[in-house]
């Protein structure tokens, strides 16, 4: 497969996994670790411009999802960029 081809592939594939929250979460360690996009009050599957990503999550003692990485998506490029 051409380096271009393989190359575009890669992106589209971990531009995709980034702004899944399934997919976001299977990246980490074990597979375990919750990760969703807080969109306009609620929790979304996918991430958009504006929504904020919660990743990295762990359920404390008493039962709660507890983030260790917190961000907001500013700019989206399909399949290229997120910043």
């Amino acid at each position: 497969m051409p380096y271009r081809k393989l190359f575009s592939s890669m992106a589209q594939a971990l531009y995709r996994a980034y702004l899944s929250s399934a997919e976001h979460a299977a990246m980490t360690v074990d597979g375990t670790y919750a990760a969703t996009y807080r969109h306009r009050g609620d929790d979304a599957d996918t991430g958009a411009v504006g929504d904020e990503l919660r990743a990295i999550g762990y359920r404390s003692d008493d039962g709660d999802v507890q983030y260790s990485v917190s961000a907001r998506v500013l700019e989206l490029v399909p399949d290229r960029l997120i910043v």
